[in-house]
């Protein structure tokens, strides 16, 4: 996502530190990975910001979003 701060990761995820709102972050994920076939499946509460998108071939790929302060630490997971 442009303006992560900082992060690192494998094949399987990647976790990122950035200065967004949930929010912002969910439009970001749901616009991006919209154009390349990917399509919201679940959505946690709003405490626990986790969203779960799909694909044709059923793979997920899951958003969480861990807010302290004014920076947010996302992690996505495949």
């Amino acid at each position: 996502m442009p303006g992560a701060i900082a992060g690192e990761g494998d094949e399987e995820g990647y976790v990122f530190t950035i200065k967004a709102t949930p929010e912002q972050i969910q439009e970001y994920y749901q616009l991006e990975l919209g154009k390349l076939g990917w399509k919201p499946f679940a959505q946690g509460d709003e405490e626990s910001s986790m969203f779960i998108f799909t694909n044709e071939t059923s793979e997920t790929l899951a958003v969480n979003i861990v807010t302290k302060g004014d920076e947010a630490l996302v992690l996505l997971v495949k």
